[in-house]
């Protein structure tokens, strides 16, 4: 069940907008509830809430966060797994990756993929970090793969700070978070690929 903003009692909003702190503490949130009862489960912003048994007076939840990044993941380097490993430290929560499949790789870069669709999502799989991986062939699916999802929070690397991420209108529209700003330590895929071409030359030199 989801709730507006404003059927959620003044206090609850309080608590919420404390996101940061809740978020690394991942500790259930104790409020009082006099006017607007809350159903056992319920999502606001995209985190779910989840009554558990309270010790104190008032009611607590625990929060579950969902985290979703997507990508072509064909060179799987350093920088992917450090933004992958910080998404699921920071929020403790499930993370989900869109995956280009090779055809919507063949579009963007002109060739196919190193590793195929199949490949890549084992990759991505075999990391603890990722709960699960969603092949994506179009923006369209992409768009429509982020509205069924519904996340708490759409993620991409510090290098599309300037960038748009499809979907984001649709996650900030509910109150999700939309980040730009995570470490990728300057890695890509195409400096991957080009440092290996690089060392190949001088190899055969």
């Amino acid at each position: 069940m989801d709730l507006h903003q404003h059927d959620l009692d003044a206090q609850v909003k309080k608590i919420l907008d404390m996101g940061v702190t809740v978020r690394k503490a991942n500790v259930t949130i104790p409020y009082f509830i006099e006017a607007v009862p809350l159903p056992t489960i319920f999502r606001y912003r995209g985190v779910f809430f989840e009554r558990v048994p309270s010790v104190s007076e008032g009611t607590s939840f625990k929060l579950s966060w969902t985290v979703f990044a997507n990508g072509c993941f064909d060179y799987l380097h350093l920088g992917h797994i450090r933004l992958l490993r910080q998404a699921y430290e920071e929020y403790r929560g499930t993370v989900i990756i869109g995956l280009n499949s090779d055809m919507s790789y063949k579009a963007l870069r002109g060739c196919l993929p190193v590793f195929d669709e199949r490949q890549r999502k084992e990759m991505l799989l075999a990391l603890k970090y990722v709960s699960s991986v969603h092949v994506f062939s179009s923006e369209e699916e992409l768009r429509n793969l982020v509205i069924s999802v519904r996340p708490s929070v759409l993620l991409k690397g510090g290098d599309y700070r300037d960038k748009p991420i499809v979907g984001e209108e649709y996650v900030a529209g509910y109150g999700g978070e939309v980040r730009r700003d995570f470490y990728v330590g300057g890695f890509s895929s195409g400096w991957l690929k080009d440092t290996l071409m690089n060392r190949m030359r001088r190899g055969t030199q």
